[in-house]
């Protein structure tokens, strides 16, 4: 397995100047750590503070249409790698189960923090995963895709934000677990939400130099 073979979805809200410039940065850290990786990068706009538009989901359902590698990576763009992500993220999917959906690269659960204490390198993260980074095999981001946009129309206010929700929930359609890595691989930036989350302590357990 090589980057190469390896697909990337990166929304991004464009609009905002913190938001753009840390796209930016992890574009350029892409291109040093995953040489080969093939990034969609899917333009969201921010109407107004604290509403996430209908489109922020059909950006990255547009985005997904595209779907051709076995594994498809989706990234927020306020996420930093760490300097080990381009080998180790590899190696997670090198050794993925074939019952896997995906692998979550991200995790701040106080249970992860006790059980990566215990030793634990890999723990089942259903039924919610942080879409921060995480990897789907491409069946799954297929169904992600043509189920993502009825999932925004049929859930409530408060769901609508979270489009890590919207795989999760398509993940338990299926049948299927995200399984979360440990450490996690990369870190949440200190920038403004663009959509009204409540960002105070969305940061990772650790990140590994």
């Amino acid at each position: 397995m090589e980057w190469r073979n390896i697909q990337a979805v990166v929304p991004a809200v464009v609009s905002i100047p913190e938001r753009s410039r840390s796209l930016g940065l992890l574009l350029a850290a892409l291109a040093r750590q995953c040489p080969g990786l093939t990034v969609t990068v899917a333009p969201q706009w921010q109407t107004r503070p604290g509403v996430e538009p209908r489109a922020a989901f059909e950006a990255i359902e547009q985005a997904l249409r595209s779907v051709w590698a076995p594994w498809v990576f989706y990234f927020e763009e306020d996420v930093e790698l760490s300097q080990t992500f381009g080998t180790a993220a590899l190696d997670v999917l090198k050794s993925a189960e074939p019952d896997w959906a995906g692998v979550s690269f991200f995790s701040r659960g106080r249970g992860d923090r006790r059980r990566m204490a215990d030793g634990e390198r890999i723990v089942v993260s259903m039924p919610f995963v942080y879409a921060q980074c995480v990897a789907v095999r491409r069946e799954v981001a297929e169904y992600w895709r043509g189920r993502i946009l009825d999932w925004w129309d049929a859930a409530p206010r408060g769901k609508q934000k979270a489009p890590d929700m919207a795989l999760s929930d398509c993940c338990e359609e299926l049948g299927r677990n995200i399984v979360t890595s440990l450490p996690s691989l990369v870190q949440h930036r200190r920038i403004p939400s663009a959509f009204g989350h409540d960002t105070e302590g969305v940061y990772a357990l650790t990140f590994p130099g």
